[in-house]
């Protein structure tokens, strides 16, 4: 485990949570994408708490100093952030995949000329 360049610690950080879930969700939409797509954001609310409780729980000294309520505060605020790092970053970034409507200019005004005589 010395050797290893990710730590279990890593699991027990909020910034650790926030790196690793958006690749978990990304992981498991690649194997599921039917059953996933769309739902990304609760994959990625229910993942954090587990992983975030499971890990206060067993790591010694994970999110130390931190009481449970404010842990499971925290963890929301870390889902969020795991969702939209997972929505800009691997969508927009690694797979250049934009879900915002194209940029199609207004209709031109009814009698095709402007209105010029």
């Amino acid at each position: 485990m010395d050797n290893l360049h990710i730590k279990e610690s890593d699991l027990a950080s909020f910034a650790g949570l926030a790196f690793v879930i958006p690749l978990l969700v990304s992981t498991i939409k690649l194997l599921f994408r039917k059953l996933v797509e769309g739902r990304e954001p609760l994959i990625c609310f229910v993942l954090t708490y587990a992983i975030g409780c499971t890990a206060k729980k067993t790591i010694p000294g994970a999110f130390g100093g931190v009481g449970w309520l404010t842990l499971l505060v925290s963890l929301l605020i870390v889902a969020g952030l795991a969702a939209q790092v997972h929505d800009f970053a691997i969508n927009k970034v690694f797979r250049g995949k934009d879900d915002s409507p194209p940029n199609v200019p207004p209709p031109a005004p009814p009698g095709g000329d402007g209105g010029a005589r």
